[in-house]
Parts: structure tokens; C-alpha cells; sequence
């Protein structure tokens, strides 16, 4: 029994010791598997990270257990305190009633941008705020807001990397720099091409910022977030938007941070003074809706000339005693007028007028905005830089040049220009009949319109096309090849339509000029309004039984906008009275047994086009003499 009990003992020491060394080596791996207490050198204990692979540059990375954001260089890691202040998002429509990605406006506060991943890091957290964009803005390729007034073209479009406050923190040396004042952001589209800078860059940013900043816009810092260069001779107009020197991408790439924090960013493009498509989804051609008009391009022009020191009002050159200034546009390479001597020869010995000669090559941008201004006609060769016939004075001529078999209706951005309502300029075409006349470049580049790269059997389909068929954007090879051609133009026949115009454009200057000039208020009629009538009180009448006076005052601005007569609303009566004078009686007959009565009285106008434009009401309580008996 005894020795019994003596191995049961045994057995259970044996036991014992096995389960102490287990602890033992548990505890130890444990500890092996924890970090060393950290040093003391201001560093967090939080910066020990698990090591994630890293994703190639312009990629995020994306945990979707922990919902994790790495990114190149651990730009943004894993944390539990960001120490990063959480973004803002709020867009609205844009002032032309729509919301969609291309129309929208967005505020964006205390958004970053990456220089690794070349996007910007929107840090959701609970002070984060996101509004008036689609939950999805991903789907169909959409995007929060349009960078450019470019219509359906998804590389402008804005969007962000999203990550979460609980789970980003920047390294040491990746600490953001901040930008605290206001910046707006954009895209240029074709910063080497005068037409689509002054279409879809400067014009719409013009309108733009005035809509969002108001009187402050000139001091907005424009950041210009593409690839282009920034070494444009184009580059004068865009920087005359902004009283600071315009960013560019490089320049926040090279701030010292790899992390650029924005405490107020706005985006969105308006639409507002755009007037043509360039056949992204269709052949080329006015947009279906165009809000531009004479007025707002006006408007415009003044500014850049008030820039230069210009005087503000264009002014022709052209009355009995003066000579007309006609611009030639000329080029030095391509798609050159091949007597363009003869014709400019023939224009001043014809026409007793001043030709002078302008090019991209010899003139910088104040140089052209100041002859054009004092010029009676603008001709050129089909190309860029007829947008710049928009800083003609009214009442001159836009005559426009196309090469052998290249239809004019089809290509019509500086017709649609000079067509715009208030713009006042008269548009002739010219094209070339002529084959003789034309001089093809079959060996040139695809781009500059060769065709010796193709096949025998197209490019022979290419020469004798009869004329350009309808195509999209942008490369089609006849288009390319007809419109790159020299032409010998009809020397003749364009003294002979320039002649007829300024004779009849004389005798209408000589009208004009015994009248008084019209100002801004006049060029901006239609958008003028009545303000709210004064004075208005409302007193027993003497002479007729039970009725009332109505008296008030005009407007505070009827000096800048004339009223054509009034309303006068009898609140409880639902009727309307209508009156030139500033009062009006109401018969006791017509007020019937009503004692007392709300009067409502606002003026109207009749603006140039003829529309009825009502100002506010003012509205006063009256008692009839029926009511105070």
C-alpha cells in the first residue's frame, strides 16, 4: 500500500514539473514576440507598424478587414490617432440649374493632396462632412466635379483617395505642409492652342471666379493641376485672372512635403460663356444650349484691356477722315496664304486702308488685343487664333478662310463667335474652289496632314474626296489633309466684300457717333431690375365715396432703369391694376364691401428684348372709408 502511494507521489511531481516548464517557455516566447519598451526620444509608441506591401506609384492599397490605407513610402499607415484634421465636402448646383459632374460647384475644406499618388487624401472622421454628390461617385466613370468647361470629357474630372481618421498617420519626415489661404483649383485642356485657352480655360475661369468669390476674385490663388508645361506664349490671359502668381503643379510638388494640406479648395467650371464642342461624340459644332452671349465676352475683353491699360471701350478706326486698320492673320509654317502679299498690297492701295499683319510667332498678346481693338476687319485662314476676332470693336467684320473642299458650315466656332446676340460683328466666309489654288503636303506628319503613311489605295480615296465628310475628334486623315493645304486666295473677290462692307459700316459709325456712347448699364439691359418702390402710403380718396389713394415713390435706381409703369395688387380682391403714374385711385365701387385691404405695388420694365421685368413688392395696409365709419 505504501509503495502504492510512493508512485502516485512521484507521478505527480513528475507532472508539476513538466507544467512549470511549460509556463516557462510560454512566458518566454511571449515575451519574445512583444516590442522593446520604447526609447525616450519624443517618439510615439504608436509607430511600430506591421509591414504591408506597397503599392506601385498612382495605386492605393486597400485592407478591407481593417479597411487599412498604405500607400508608397508609408505615406499614409496604420494609427489609432492621425493627428490629421478630418475634410469638408459640400457641392451645389452651378448657376446654370444643374448638378451633374459637369455643372456642379464644390467647396472642399481641409483636403490633402498626395505628390506620391499625384491625388488628393479626403480623411473621413467624425467631424467630416460630405454633401450634394452622388454616395457612388464612381460609377459610369463619374467624379465629384469637372476641372475644365470641357463637357463629357472624364480626364478633367476631380476625385480623391478616401481614407479614415482612425487609421492613417503620417511618418515623422512626411508631416503636411498647410495652405491656409483660398485656392481654386482647374485643369488647363490645350494650353498651345489660343482657341481652346480663351474657350474652355480663361472665359469660363473669368466668369467663375467672379461667381464664387464676388469683388474678391482677383485675389484667389489659382492652382493650374495638368501635365502641360507651364512655358506657354497663352499663358498672359490666364495670368491676368489672378493677382498672384498662378500655381502649377510642379510648384506644390515641390513644397518639401510629400503631403499638401488645403484648408479651403474650391472646384467646378461654369458653362456659362461656352459656345461650342469639338466632336468628342459627335462631328463638331455649336452646343445644342449655348448660354454665352455679346455682352459677357464684352465684358471680358474690357477687363483685359483695362489689364493692359488699354482704353475700356474698343473703338474702330473708321469714319470719313480716318483710315480703316484691317488685321491679316498670317502663319509661318502651315496652312499659309500663299499671296498673302498680293493681298495685303491690294487691301491698302484698294481700300486707302492700314493692313498690318498678325502671327503667334511675332506678336505677344498685348501686342494683338491692342491693334484689334482699332481694327474694322480681321481675315484669316480657318485656325486658332481667329478667337482672338473677339476683341474687334462692334460693327466690324470676321472674314474667315477655308482651304480647297473644306465645307465652312461644318467648322464654325468663330462664326458662332461673331453670331453670338450682342456681339454686333458681321461673319463672311471664303473657301477655296480651285484645286490649282491648293498646295498639299503628303509627306508631312499624320498630324500636319500627310497621308504618305497610308495605304496606296486610301490615300488616293483621300485626294480626290469631293469634299471633308463629317467626323469626331481628332485625327480623322482627309479632314487633316485638306485643312493643313495652302491656299492662293481670290484676292479680288475679298477687296470687293471688304470694300462694300466698310462703305456700309462708314455711314453707320457716322449715325452712331452723333448719338450718345452706350455704357455698361445699356450693354447690360436685359439683366437690369426695378428696385422697390418708396414711399408707399395709402390715404382715404377726397372725391369719391369709400375709395382709396395709393401713393408711392420710384425705385432708388429708376435713374439707371427706366419703368414703364406699374402694379397695383388689391390683396383680397385678387386683381391687378396697371398705371405709368406714381399713385393711383380706387373707386369705392371697386372695393365693394371690403373695409380694409392689403395694396401690393411693384414697378416693371421692358427690356430690349422685349420681356416684362417685374422688381419687388411693397406692400401697405389700407382702411376705405366704408372701414372707418
Amino acid at each position: 500500500m505504501s509503495g502504492s502511494v510512493a508512485k502516485v507521489w512521484v507521478l505527480l511531481i513528475v507532472a508539476g514539473c513538466v507544467f512549470v516548464f511549460g509556463l516557462v517557455v510560454i512566458v518566454g516566447q511571449l515575451q519574445q514576440d512583444q516590442p522593446s519598451p520604447p526609447i525616450s526620444t519624443g517618439t510615439s509608441q504608436h509607430e511600430a507598424k506591421p509591414v504591408t506591401a506597397q503599392p506601385k506609384r498612382g495605386t492605393v492599397a486597400e485592407n478591407r478587414d481593417s479597411s487599412v490605407l498604405t500607400g508608397a513610402n508609408n505615406l499614409i499607415k496604420p494609427s489609432t490617432q492621425s493627428g490629421l484634421a478630418h475634410s469638408q465636402l459640400h457641392c451645389y448646383p452651378s448657376s446654370e440649374g444643374m448638378n451633374d459632374v459637369d455643372h456642379r460647384m464644390c467647396r472642399l475644406g481641409d483636403v490633402y493632396y498626395s505628390t506620391l499618388w499625384n491625388s488628393f487624401v479626403f480623411v473621413r472622421g467624425e467631424k467630416s462632412h460630405v454633401s450634394g454628390i452622388p454616395r457612388n461617385r464612381f460609377a459610369a466613370q463619374d467624379g465629384v466635379a469637372s476641372l475644365s468647361s470641357v463637357l463629357n470629357h472624364n480626364r478633367q474630372y476631380f476625385n480623391f483617395v478616401d481614407a479614415h481618421d482612425a487609421l492613417v498617420e503620417l511618418t515623422d519626415h512626411e508631416q503636411p505642409i498647410t495652405i491656409h489661404e483660398d485656392v481654386y483649383c482647374f485643369r488647363r485642356f490645350k494650353p498651345d492652342n489660343v482657341m481652346h485657352v480663351m474657350h474652355d480655360d480663361v472665359i469660363p475661369l473669368y466668369v467663375t471666379l467672379q461667381q464664387q468669390f464676388g469683388s474678391l476674385w482677383r485675389g484667389v490663388q489659382l492652382l493650374a493641376l495638368d501635365e502641360f508645361s507651364t512655358d506657354v506664349p497663352t499663358h498672359t490671359p490666364l495670368q491676368m485672372l489672378s493677382e498672384k502668381p498662378i500655381w502649377f503643379q510642379k510648384d506644390i510638388e515641390n513644397r518639401g512635403s510629400n503631403l499638401i494640406h488645403f484648408r479651403s479648395l474650391t472646384i467646378g467650371v461654369s458653362k456659362q460663356s461656352t459656345w461650342y464642342q469639338y466632336g468628342f461624340f459627335e462631328p463638331q459644332g455649336p452646343l445644342p444650349r449655348i448660354n454665352a452671349t455679346g455682352p459677357l465676352l464684352r465684358e471680358y475683353t474690357a477687363f483685359v484691356r483695362q489689364q493692359l491699360g488699354l482704353p475700356s471701350r474698343q473703338q474702330s478706326k473708321l469714319s470719313s477722315q480716318d483710315k480703316a486698320t484691317i488685321a491679316v492673320l498670317t502663319r509661318h509654317k502651315t496652312r499659309l496664304i500663299l499671296n498673302e502679299a498680293d493681298l495685303v498690297a491690294s487691301l491698302e492701295s484698294q481700300l486707302n486702308a492700314t493692313v498690318v499683319t498678325l502671327s503667334m510667332e511675332t506678336q505677344s498678346f498685348a501686342e494683338q488685343v491692342e491693334i484689334l481693338s482699332g481694327c474694322s476687319a480681321v481675315i484669316g485662314l480657318h485656325g486658332s487664333m481667329m478667337i482672338m476676332s473677339m476683341f474687334l470693336p462692334e460693327d466690324t467684320m470676321v472674314f474667315e478662310l477655308f482651304p480647297y473642299r473644306v465645307p465652312p458650315d461644318n467648322y464654325t466656332p468663330f462664326k458662332t463667335l461673331a453670331s453670338l446676340p450682342g456681339m454686333q460683328m458681321k461673319y463672311v466666309a471664303w473657301v477655296n474652289e480651285v484645286e490649282a489654288n491648293s498646295q498639299t503636303h503628303d509627306d508631312r506628319p499624320p498630324h500636319m496632314g500627310g497621308i504618305a503613311h497610308l495605304p496606296p489605295l486610301e490615300q488616293n480615296k483621300i485626294r480626290h474626296s469631293e469634299s471633308v465628310p463629317p467626323h469626331k475628334c481628332c485625327s480623322d486623315p482627309t479632314w487633316l489633309y485638306r485643312i493643313y493645304q495652302d491656299t492662293r486666295v481670290d484676292v479680288p473677290h475679298i477687296v470687293q466684300v471688304v470694300a462694300q462692307f466698310l462703305d456700309n459700316s462708314s455711314q453707320r459709325l457716322d449715325n452712331f457717333e452723333s448719338e450718345p456712347s452706350r455704357s455698361l448699364i445699356d450693354i447690360l439691359d436685359t439683366e437690369l431690375l426695378p428696385h422697390q418702390v418708396l414711399n408707399l402710403v395709402c390715404t382715404r380718396a377726397d372725391k369719391i365715396d369709400a375709395g382709396i389713394l395709393v401713393k408711392w415713390s420710384k425705385p432708388i435706381n429708376s435713374e439707371f432703369v427706366e419703368i414703364n409703369h406699374y402694379e397695383v395688387w388689391i390683396q383680397e380682391l385678387y386683381r391687378v391694376f396697371k398705371t405709368s403714374d406714381e399713385s393711383l385711385v380706387i373707386a369705392g365701387q371697386e372695393l365693394k364691401s371690403i373695409d380694409s385691404c392689403t395694396v401690393w405695388v411693384r414697378a416693371v420694365r421692358i427690356a430690349s428684348d422685349k420681356t416684362e421685368q417685374q422688381g419687388p413688392f411693397a406692400s401697405q395696409q389700407c382702411i376705405s372709408h366704408k372701414g372707418s365709419r
